[in-house]
């Protein structure tokens, strides 16, 4: 990074070594000369000494003058430079300058003035449990809940945004002991910063990305991306309950700068450099770390549904690294088409909605399907659901018989599907005249030939036999049950491989005519969504990537022995030392059985790492290529219609959907929350010996 700036004489009117203070008597010229003049490393040292309230001030007033002369960038050699060098130079005035509530989330004052509302008496009313409240049907934008108090406060200027009195006492009691005026400061700059990038023509814009990849220090890089996450979250409720949400242009600017800080810090993945078999992993691995928890706040069914509309119109979201010029559209005004901002618990309800919605909206009926399994013995259960979700088969279709050796003269004629009968594997078939036969799958064959597993994706109403429960909770025990079957199935054959060390399953490439029981394990792991299941986290993340790579997903990652470590280290290991072995007996020690086996003798370090890379293609693309196939159809008939699944989910989001992510609870949370009643003043020990062993324990488990 250092090359990108020149190196020279630091102007003695505007030296780093100069104290803070000397900054606010500079011109806007002599900034704009250090910032072309200095190294990387002094501009980003130059403010670090600068703490004090006034000298922070007298530096703002010096960067101000700097950005509102246009001609300086102008003058600029290259306005990439001038980006970097402005970002790397006021980073130490970016970090931690905004206040954060009790939750760990920036916030900044609502921009417009709040009036404290009081409710009527006509609105009291008395809670199941006798508490006196207050229907305001209104909820606070802080804390998220409903406000039951007879006083709160509302936008004076007709924006939808509430405030609870604890939360506002809260949030004002924290911005009078904070410098709110460096905090304004900060998000007007992070907004300037922003939009002069998405002004910058898309080669500047790349130019950029990989500047970040891959020259600017780590923890700078992260220093960056928390100072950007943090203006964008504290913003983030107050622009989404604005009438006009496309309004709050500064905010979508931020955005915009996000998805290109995110770009840089996923380019390492993409890219195998200086001959490495192993890619570089994401900068900042944490996926979390992008998360702008304000969202949260939020109304997941009011995103979806502009999400929704704006994707019948058939518009595109503005593409913050390729669009030039770069346009807020109503695509881009959605916080689902940022995926890599949204909270899981956002992401999860948006994604149930969506799946749901897809898999209704093409049939002429909104109609659930009965499906009705025997829940034991195992076997008769799991036979139940693949005959639902993994055959072409289902209730009152029309089919052909055929390949029965017993009773041939019964061949070509056709019938309709009555029942499934779990105990004997077998369809009852009631014939056009008027015969009445029990039949294996094999022997069956659709007379409509198109959209053959179009079925699988119905969402069902699940009734086990005998037992007169039905509901949402009986559909979600259908679906962890026969999950847990299809791994444990062992009789005849054992689809899923276990792998003890990795404590993962990986499919069975050895087995055959098993593609039922893929294809309707694929299914179950769909309706989980659907269903707001949770399903145990046994796959490896390579899984995963098979399925954004069936959707045609544009977060795919190509293969590397990342991936194949997560399936079977032992193998991953074997390979990394093949690279590195030059011994004569490399192909009695390394020698794989494959297609594209052949002699390691003689071969160069990067002739073997090339055939490390085939190897590890072949082994995820072709070695189990009819078990995943039939896996991946199942999942893409349920969860494939989703637009959002299709295009905005990535690989760990993907695997949080269905198998969730483990949280520490927060006890401080919870009892902040808590409302207490027929608790009195001097009772107050007792509530603190109930809170507080429970926190030690949440602590010890942390």
């Amino acid at each position: 990074m250092e090359a990108s700036y020149p190196k020279g004489c630091i102007p003695s009117e505007a030296s780093a070594d100069e104290p803070a203070k000397n900054w606010s008597n500079s011109s806007a010229s002599q900034v704009s000369r250090f910032l072309r003049a200095a190294s990387f490393q002094e501009l980003h040292h130059a403010l670090e000494p600068v703490t004090s309230v006034s000298a922070r001030a007298s530096v703002r007033t010096a960067l101000d003058s700097v950005c509102k002369d246009t001609q300086l960038l102008t003058e600029a050699n290259s306005s990439v430079h001038w980006i970097e060098a402005l970002l790397a130079f006021t980073l130490p005035l970016l970090v931690d300058a905004l206040p954060r509530d009790q939750r760990g989330t920036s916030v900044v004052p609502h921009p417009h003035p709040l009036r404290k509302h009081v409710m009527d008496d006509s609105a009291r009313a008395v809670t199941i449990t006798g508490q006196m409240i207050f229907e305001t049907n209104c909820a606070c934008d802080n804390c998220d809940v409903h406000i039951t108090d007879r006083e709160f406060w509302k936008c004076q200027d007709g924006c939808d945004v509430d405030f609870c009195n604890k939360c506002y006492e809260q949030l004002e009691s924290l911005f009078v002991r904070f410098d709110m005026e460096h905090a304004r400061w900060a998000v007007q700059f992070v907004w300037f910063i922003s939009h002069q990038i998405l002004l910058a023509p898309p080669s500047d814009r790349e130019l950029i990305v990989r500047d970040l990849a891959f020259q600017w220090p780590i923890e700078m890089f992260q220093q960056l991306v928390r100072a950007v996450v943090d203006v964008a979250d504290a913003s983030v409720v107050h622009v989404e309950d604005i009438k006009n949400i496309a309004g709050g242009t500064g905010f979508w600017h931020t955005v915009g700068f996000l998805q290109i800080l995110d770009a840089a810090n996923r380019l390492p993945i993409a890219e195998h450099r200086l001959g490495q078999i192993y890619s570089e992993g994401a900068r900042l691995p944490d996926p979390s770390t992008f998360i702008l928890r304000g969202i949260d706040k939020c109304s997941a069914l009011g995103d979806w549904h502009r999400w929704h509309q704006a994707q019948e119109q058939g518009e595109e979201s503005s593409d913050a690294l390729r669009m030039h010029p770069f346009q807020i559209n109503t695509q881009f005004t959605c916080f689902l088409t940022h995926g890599i901002l949204v909270p899981e618990v956002f992401r999860r309800q948006c994604a149930i909605f969506d799946v749901r919605n897809a898999a209704m909206s093409f049939r002429p009926k909104k109609e659930f399907r009965r499906l009705t399994v025997t829940r034991q013995p195992a076997s008769q259960l799991l036979q139940g659901v693949v005959a639902a979700l993994g055959t072409p088969f289902q209730i009152g279709i029309k089919v052909c018989l055929q390949g029965l050796g017993a009773q041939p003269m019964l061949n070509g004629k056709l019938g309709t599907l009555d029942k499934f009968d779990d105990a004997a594997g077998r369809w009852q078939v009631k014939t056009d005249e008027g015969k009445v036969l029990k039949v294996r799958p094999q022997n069956l064959k659709r007379v409509d030939g198109e959209n053959l597993f179009e079925h699988t994706s119905q969402l069902f109403q699940v009734i086990f036999s005998g037992e007169p429960a039905s509901g949402p909770g009986v559909n979600k025990e259908l679906i962890c049950l026969a999950f847990r079957c299809a791994l444990e199935q062992s009789d005849p054959v054992r689809p899923w491989l276990y792998n003890e060390e990795n404590r993962t399953h990986w499919f069975n490439d050895q087995v055959e005519g098993c593609e039922d029981t893929f294809r309707a394990t694929g299914a179950l792991l769909g309706h989980a969504i659907a269903n707001d299941c949770f399903l145990p986290s046994v796959f490896p993340v390579a899984l995963y990537n098979l399925l954004l790579r069936a959707m045609s997903s544009p977060y795919v990652r190509p293969w590397s022995l990342v991936e194949l470590a997560g399936v079977d280290s032992a193998i991953a290991r074997s390979l990394e030392h093949l690279v590195e072995y030059e011994g004569e007996d490399i192909n009695e020690l390394f020698g794989l059985d494959w297609s594209g086996a052949r002699n390691l003798c003689g071969m160069s370090k990067d002739e073997r790492m090339d055939y490390v890379r085939e190897y590890v293609s072949w082994f995820f693309e072709k070695r189990s290529a009819d078990q995943q196939h039939s896996f991946c159809e199942g999942f893409c008939e349920v969860a494939g219609r989703s637009q959002m699944v299709r295009r905005h989910v990535t690989i760990e989001q993907l695997e949080r959907l269905i198998c969730g992510v483990e949280q520490a609870v927060s006890v401080s949370a919870i009892r902040e929350g808590a409302v207490l009643l027929g608790w009195e003043s001097d009772e107050e020990p007792y509530i603190a010996a109930f809170w507080e062993p429970r926190a030690i324990f949440m602590d010890l488990k942390s």
